[in-house]
């Protein structure tokens, strides 16, 4: 069934090019107030940085590390990263809608017009889902910081000395786990709300933490399946700079352009995924509460 599941996403990610092209260009609307403040930083860290030319020729995780620590122009980045952090959230909800709505709907009236009247109607109540969800990895994340601090302590005691980077790796595997739980559960919140038309966020939510607990198999096994087809494609893409690094005009115009292209295939294998979990929702949704209509208390 994933693989079934999967494979239909993925046909309806390519039956519908339309939607990784608005994603696409949601994601360079986005980067666009960053990439002045950026390229101003960049230009006047590197001149100030002796080992700065080793970027030229390729990515160094040194030189790099060396900006950040003494470029103090990095603070100016901070409130525009944050503004766009808190737009892109806010626009997780508009395009979420839209995507949605596209996929379920079999509305005759033009793509644009079904997809921006999901993201108006579904706005308010996908914001709320999503406020909800950081909100749980927030405490939950919390809370498991908080248990697993003794185990920290006695991995720094001992004399292993890669005994530490092994309890860092699993802190950082335990709550990469955690958020993919959550990001899983929020997108099936938002399938049901869709699908049922249901305005109660809250409860959507947490009905679809119990989903993905009960079903792990099948959610974590589309998500997988996308998230290995990603991980090639970004392989493709470092492979391409490694080969043809950008040192001079065309080829930095070419790097860009094979960039947004990778850009562009990642947006469409998010809709892919989407369209996955449509389908594993549909094959495996809880039947919906019948409607109960009180007048007078007879029912």
């Amino acid at each position: 069934m994933v693989l079934t599941c999967s494979r239909n996403g993925l046909l309806a990610a390519w039956r519908r090019p339309g939607l990784a092209v608005l994603l696409w260009a949601w994601s360079v609307l986005l980067a666009l107030p960053l990439t002045f403040p950026a390229w101003t930083w960049l230009q006047g860290g590197t001149a100030r940085t002796p080992d700065a030319d080793l970027l030229l020729d390729r990515f160094s995780f040194g030189a790099m590390g060396d900006l950040l620590r003494t470029d103090p122009s990095l603070n100016l980045l901070v409130p525009a990263f944050l503004a766009t952090a808190l737009v892109a959230v806010v626009g997780q909800a508009l395009t979420g809608g839209g995507l949605i709505e596209v996929l379920t709907s079999d509305d005759a009236r033009s793509f644009l017009h079904r997809f921006f009247r999901g993201a108006g109607h579904f706005f308010w109540r996908f914001l709320r889902a999503g406020i909800y969800a950081w909100l749980l990895f927030g405490i939950a994340s919390a809370i498991f910081t908080v248990a697993f601090r003794p185990v920290s302590r006695a991995l720094e005691e001992m004399d292993w000395e890669p005994a530490w980077y092994l309890g860092l790796a699993a802190r950082l595997l335990i709550l990469a786990l955690l958020a993919l739980f959550v990001t899983l559960a929020f997108d099936y919140a938002r399938i049901r709300m869709a699908r049922e038309d249901s305005r109660r966020a809250l409860r959507s939510f947490f009905s679809s933490l119990w989903f993905v607990a009960r079903r792990p198999k099948a959610t974590f096994g589309v998500w997988l399946v996308v998230a290995v087809l990603t991980a090639a494609v970004f392989a493709v893409y470092l492979a391409f700079c490694e080969i043809v690094p950008a040192v001079s005009w065309a080829t930095i115009l070419l790097a860009l352009a094979v960039q947004q292209a990778t850009i562009l295939v990642r947006a469409g294998l998010r809709v892919a995924l989407i369209a996955s979990e449509i389908a594993i929702w549909t094959r495996m949704a809880p039947a919906p509460e019948p409607l109960r209509i009180e007048n007078d208390g007879v029912l």
